[in-house]
């Protein structure tokens, strides 16, 4: 029975997905035809997908085994998420508020969840994940953050017009992406670019939302308009997205471990890039956010280079160790 019990709740959730994603085409198919008219009706379709998502993701089959807690946590994710959706459609949709609001502080308090997530499902799928591999997940994604940092922050604030603090809450959104993004490809790359139905799942997810964040960020800087258009789709499209990782079957990672020119590979690229931003702010204007971000990850590249050499500091006294009781064993009475 027990072996049964995973597939017929996979055949349950397919179900509720299919339910899910009938219902985004019925909104996406509503936004082609009436891109502004239909805000009134399309919004509470919006949050109900939303909502829906969050639920599938807290009826996952993996709650009951050593994945609860990130699947846990990629719940949380989608229920602030939709939260802070649900708060914008019944108090701001028609107010002339800038950033922060209540609901950029629901949504920008998921990614800490989502980040967890992930984290929590490597080490859940990974018989051995050496510590020195998380830095360099850390590395990635803060040096993928001060290149959007480096790159969006002036145009912000120079566009948007607004005060810095409204342009730090606007930024807020694609750098809390590029570090999500970057964490991903980290840690996909880490484990070998392994990649199961669940981690395809999270990898679409994360591009939509960094996609859908980036391309309201642009309106925003142009002065379009705030009518909902096809881009909304993206929000509820990675949301599902999200959730439907959640019921996927598992598949272990095994043994994660770097070695030979593996081993230097991401710490290599991604400080470099670290360092092409600093010695860039040396020749130009740069903003605050990306000097730390950049200094944070050659910090890290230092941090891990002190690690390795620990690591093989440590296996050479195992190999001396070893090699010393071999010859004892050998030597003649």
């Amino acid at each position: 029975m027990r072996q049964r019990a995973i597939p017929i709740a996979l055949g349950g959730g397919r179900g509720l997905l299919l339910g899910l994603y009938a219902l985004f085409g019925v909104y996406l198919g509503w936004l082609v035809v009436e891109p502004g008219g239909s805000a009134s009706s399309a919004k509470w379709l919006y949050n109900i997908l939303l909502v829906g998502s969050a639920f599938v993701c807290f009826k996952s089959p993996h709650l009951r085994g050593k994945e609860r807690a990130a699947w846990l946590c990629l719940g949380t994710t989608l229920l602030l998420w939709a939260a802070g959706d649900f708060y914008y459609t019944l108090f701001l949709w028609d107010a002339a508020v800038r950033p922060p609001t209540v609901t950029d502080w629901l949504w920008l308090a998921s990614y800490p969840f989502l980040y967890a997530a992930i984290a929590l499902l490597v080490r859940a799928r990974t018989a051995h994940f050496e510590r020195s591999l998380w830095l360099d997940a850390l590395l990635a994604a803060l040096a993928v953050a001060a290149s959007g940092a480096a790159i969006l922050f002036g145009a912000v604030v120079e566009r948007t017009g607004g005060s810095p603090r409204t342009a730090a809450m606007n930024l807020a959104y694609p750098l809390a992406d590029a570090l999500l993004l970057g964490l991903v490809v980290a840690v996909v790359a880490l484990s070998g670019w392994r990649l199961s139905r669940s981690w395809l799942c999270i990898v679409a997810g994360t591009a939509v939302l960094a996609l859908a964040d980036s391309a309201y960020l642009y309106q925003a800087a142009v002065g379009a308009s705030d009518e909902i258009t096809i881009l909304d789709a993206g929000w509820p499209l990675a949301m599902l997205l999200l959730a439907t990782a959640a019921w996927q079957p598992s598949r272990q990672l095994g043994t994660v471990r770097l070695e030979g020119a593996r081993l230097l590979a991401v710490p290599a690229v991604f400080g470099l890039i670290a360092l092409a931003i600093l010695v860039y702010g040396q020749f130009r204007s740069l903003n605050a956010i990306a000097i730390v971000l950049a200094a944070t990850s050659m910090i890290l590249v230092i941090a891990r280079m002190a690690f390795t050499f620990r690591e093989k500091m440590h296996l050479l006294a195992a190999s001396r160790v070893e090699a010393r009781s071999w010859t004892q064993r050998r030597r003649p009475f």
